[in-house]
C-alpha cells in the first residue's frame, strides 16, 4: 500500500479521490447517488466544511474541499463519507 504525505495545514484546500472497489461503476445507479449525498450532508454537519467542486463518475469520485481555519483534519470528513456511504 502506498504511504501517502499530505500537509496537514489548518483552513486549506484539499483534492481528494475514491475510486471503488474492483472499479464497480456503482455510481451509475440512482440509490447510490441519493445515498453518497445525503452521506455527504451528514458528514459535513457532523464535520464541517465548503465543497468548492465534486466530479463524480460511474467507478469515482474527485472533490475540491475546503477545511475550516481551524481545522486540518481532512481525512476524518472523507472517513465518515466513507462509512455512513456503505
Amino acid at each position: 500500500m502506498s504511504e501517502y504525505r499530505r500537509p496537514k495545514i489548518a483552513g486549506e484546500m484539499f483534492l481528494f479521490t475514491a475510486v471503488t472497489f474492483n472499479r464497480l461503476p456503482i455510481f451509475t445507479g440512482e440509490a447510490a447517488r441519493v445515498i453518497l449525498h445525503s452521506a455527504w450532508l451528514d458528514a459535513q454537519k457532523r464535520f464541517p466544511f465548503q465543497t468548492i467542486a465534486v466530479v463524480l463518475l460511474p467507478n469515482r469520485i474527485h472533490c475540491i474541499g475546503l477545511l475550516p481555519e481551524d481545522d486540518a483534519n481532512f481525512s476524518v470528513r472523507w472517513k465518515e463519507i466513507k462509512r455512513l456511504f456503505t
